[in-house]
C-alpha cells in the first residue's frame, strides 16, 4: 500500500482588521475585528488554491450607536507568488447592536466577504470588505458594509 503525502498544509494566521463601517440609517463609524484564520494552501509557496476558515470577535461604533458580533466564515481563493484574492461567506454566531437607544440581539446574521492583497508566506496584508444583514430581535434589522485593512501573521510552520 502506497500512502501519498498531501500537497496541502494548514497554517494558523491570527488576523487583526480595522476600518470604516456604513450601516443603514446610521452615521458612518469604525470597526475592529480579531480572528483566528486556519488557512489551507500548497506546501510549496507559490501559485495555487488557498482556502480557510475564520472565527473571531468584532465590534463597531458610530455617533448613533454600535454593536458586536462573533463572526464565523469560510473562504476560497487563489494565491500567486505575492498577490492573494479571497472570497467567502459566513455569519455572526451572535450579534448585538445598540442604535438610537434601542438594543437588539440576534443569531446567524449572514455576510459575504472579499479580500485582495499581498501574501509573503509569513505575512498577509489585505484590503477586506464584508457586507452583512444584521437581523435581530428587539431592534430594527439593518444592512452593514465594513471595509478595512487586515494584517495576518503565520504562526505555524
Amino acid at each position: 500500500m502506497i500512502i501519498q503525502e498531501s500537497r496541502y498544509i494548514a497554517n494558523l494566521w491570527p488576523r487583526a482588521t480595522v476600518g470604516r463601517t456604513m450601516t443603514e440609517d446610521v452615521a458612518n463609524g469604525w470597526f475592529g475585528r480579531l480572528e483566528m484564520d486556519v488557512s489551507y494552501a500548497e506546501k510549496d509557496w507559490g501559485p495555487g488554491f488557498v482556502g480557510g476558515t475564520t472565527i473571531g470577535l468584532e465590534g463597531w461604533g458610530s455617533s448613533d450607536g454600535g454593536g458586536a458580533g462573533i463572526p464565523f466564515s469560510n473562504y476560497a481563493g487563489f494565491r500567486a507568488p505575492i498577490v492573494v484574492s479571497l472570497f467567502g461567506a459566513g455569519f455572526d454566531i451572535l450579534v448585538w447592536d445598540y442604535v438610537y437607544e434601542d438594543g437588539g440581539f440576534g443569531i446567524f446574521a449572514p455576510f459575504a466577504q472579499a479580500a485582495v492583497g499581498l501574501d509573503t508566506d509569513a505575512l498577509r496584508i489585505l484590503a477586506d470588505v464584508r457586507a452583512q444583514y444584521r437581523w435581530q430581535w428587539g431592534a430594527e434589522d439593518r444592512w452593514q458594509i465594513r471595509g478595512g485593512i487586515s494584517v495576518a501573521i503565520r504562526v505555524t510552520d
